[in-house]
């Protein structure tokens, strides 16, 4: 069975890295749209400065729910925060990226409030890769234990992701390769 790739992505970030460009996502579609191929999608992915590094302090089972676990979350100088979390690899001591309380997520069309789930209050939510937009390594969407992937610390506790990390935050745009199948010089 042959699987045909129809679409190719590419970071904007990276491409910057090889061509001195100063237009923004937009600009760059249109005129590789004019000029050379079909984009599909200009994808955003922006990470609110309200998603903290938090470490994982303690996790107790929930009373009243299986497969909840309450967590206490130091988030150093923002303070330290009670969230419930489903995650089935929350443990003492993770380092995690953390959504403070006001933060949106327009793509599932909510903000983190505090709320009770099944009566104990949750002040904020434990994020996973997925829900931050990072679809890379799709197989390891459980809670994202920063320390498999970054270089984090006892000294990073509080600060924004996205500072911390600025690469996070990435443009992708999405070519139809059909337009690039008779050109393999334009990839």
């Amino acid at each position: 069975l042959f699987l045909l790739l129809l679409t190719m992505k590419y970071h904007l970030q990276i491409l910057k890295k090889y061509l001195s460009v100063a237009a923004d996502a937009e600009d760059i579609a249109q005129n590789l749209i004019l000029k050379t191929c079909e984009i599909e999608e200009v994808q955003e992915r922006i990470i609110p400065k309200t998603i903290v590094i938090g470490k994982i302090i303690s996790v107790t089972k929930h009373p009243d729910a299986d497969k909840l676990n309450i967590c206490q979350v130091n988030c150093g100088d923002q303070g330290t925060f009670q969230i419930i979390c489903g995650g089935t690899n929350v443990a003492e001591g993770l380092f995690v990226a953390t959504a403070l309380v006001g933060t949106p997520f327009p793509e599932a069309g909510i903000t983190i409030a505090k709320r009770a789930m099944r009566g104990v209050d949750s002040e904020g939510m434990i994020c996973s890769k997925g829900e931050l937009g990072i679809d890379e390594d799709k197989d390891t969407h459980w809670i994202w234990d920063l320390a498999q992937d970054l270089e984090v610390s006892d000294e990073d506790i509080g600060l924004a992701l996205s500072d911390k990390f600025p690469w996070l935050e990435s443009t992708l745009l999405e070519v139809d390769s059909k337009s690039l199948t008779n050109r393999p010089d334009l990839t």
